[in-house]
């Protein structure tokens, strides 16, 4: 027994060095201290059962082994440096580490960059390689930018676009092109202009047809009849009694994504109110970018007097009014606002007298913006959306910082630049935009 304690100093000294070991072996890439590697985790489980081994042998008449335990020893910590590139561990930063110890943080990030390039090595990834950013004068449809952190991406259509402008075919709206101008005119024979699945396939077909054309510069949004929408159609609201709660939350999510898309648009939409907009058409008014009314018209929401919640086009009323107060007052207490007081409210940029001076209006927005370079428009409009009620962040200034740079760099940019030097207008000036 007295050779068995003998041994357990040893053993422990022994166990210290294998754990120890790892700060003075040289690891293959610039890194943290690892983690106890496999090889130091199966020596510290042998060893306790070595430390027993003389007192095992005297048990049995057996001589103790005190080379087989020096020779052990020495080829676990063989095992440990080995194991150590083999089985690296989980890289993490470690304050001695002296890659970092000492260093400004300069330095620091530099050597940071290097153990996320060598990780990403590993498995396979390109730091280098770039991506096309944003829409650009040759490809204006280009998907945009990505969204933020927080924010999830809306899921497209559930429904495939059943037409295009080629081949269109609903009655309900008419959609025409003019010069790099497309005008969606509601139009369902009644005057009324309610919103039924029908109107909404249409509007969601022109809508997915209108987010590949790079022809396309301005979209105008109107209607014919003594209402530019009433809203839903009252006789689809009564049918509701009778369909299910799926059915019911399908045509919401349909309206729904049709005003998210609407206003996702990399063209400038322009709505032309002709008569009252009510209920979910005062929806798709504040989902476009320019809303131009005569003074006859009335906007108006009933849906709290009839035990409803305008739940669907709530988020684009808000951002589209002035205060919240007013919202509450379009809302909840179901005003119904003048087109002078719709304008106070911030739902009405530009009042006109008479019907005929809304496409005199209308062609003077779109001699303002054949002046704005398309990809341009586009990239602004997605910075707006992403922005609008943020509070400033470090990530927010990257990121408006970032697409600021990206457009200086891209064609656009520098068409427009040479056409201030040369005083010439840009190639995108030349052709006027006319609905």
């Amino acid at each position: 027994m007295a050779r068995s304690s003998s041994a357990l100093p040893v053993a422990l000294l022994a166990l210290v060095a294998l754990f120890v070991a790892p700060a003075f072996v040289p690891s293959p890439a610039p890194r943290a201290a690892p983690e106890a590697s496999a090889a130091a985790i199966t020596a510290g489980a042998v060893l306790p059962l070595l430390t027993a081994q003389p007192a095992m042998a005297e048990d049995y008449m057996m001589p103790p082994s005190w080379p087989f335990l020096v020779v052990f020893i020495a080829g676990a910590f063989a095992l440990l440096v080995v194991g150590n590139f083999i089985f690296p561990g989980e890289r993490r930063l470690d304050p001695d580490d002296p890659t970092i110890r000492g260093r400004n943080w300069e330095a620091v990030e530099k050597v940071l960059n290097q153990r996320e390039a060598y990780l990403a090595s590993l498995n396979g990834f390109d730091l280098d390689s770039t991506e096309p950013r944003g829409p650009s004068y040759q490809d204006p449809c280009r998907p945009l930018y990505n969204t933020f952190p927080w924010e999830e991406e809306v899921a497209g259509f559930d429904k495939p676009a059943s037409c295009t402008h080629k081949n269109w075919r609903h009655k309900c709206l008419k959609y025409k092109l003019g010069t790099q101008c497309a005008t969606l005119e509601l139009d369902t024979g009644d005057g009324a202009n309610g919103l039924n699945p029908a109107v909404l396939d249409a509007l969601q077909d022109a809508i997915m047809d209108l987010q590949d054309r790079g022809d396309v510069r301005v979209v105008v949004l109107k209607s014919t009849g003594k209402f530019f929408s009433q809203g839903f159609d009252p006789k689809h609201l009564m049918a509701e009694s009778t369909m299910s709660d799926e059915d019911i939350i399908a045509f919401q999510t349909q309206f729904a994504k049709i005003l998210y898309f609407l206003q996702r648009l990399q063209q400038l939409t322009v709505a032309l109110i002709q008569g009252t907009a009510m209920g979910a058409g005062i929806g798709l008014v504040c989902a476009c970018d320019y809303v131009i009314s005569v003074k006859s018209a009335f906007f108006t929401m009933s849906e709290t007097k009839l035990g409803a919640v305008p739940s669907t086009a709530l988020p684009y009323i808000t951002r589209r009014c002035t205060f919240i107060k007013n919202v509450y007052q379009l809302v909840l207490a179901g005003a119904n606002l003048s087109a002078d007081i719709a304008e106070e409210y911030g739902f009405v940029d530009k009042v006109v007298d008479e019907s005929k001076d809304l496409e005199a209006e209308c062609q003077a927005v779109c001699d303002r913006m054949t002046l704005c370079a398309p990809g341009a428009v586009a990239a602004t409009k997605e910075v707006v959306m992403n922005t609008v009620g943020v509070p400033p962040s470090s990530f927010m200034m990257n990121y408006v910082a970032g697409i600021v740079a990206d457009i200086r760099a891209g064609p656009e940019s520098k068409a427009g630049m040479q056409a201030v030097q040369n005083k010439t207008r840009p190639k995108w000036a030349d052709t006027p935009i006319v609905p």
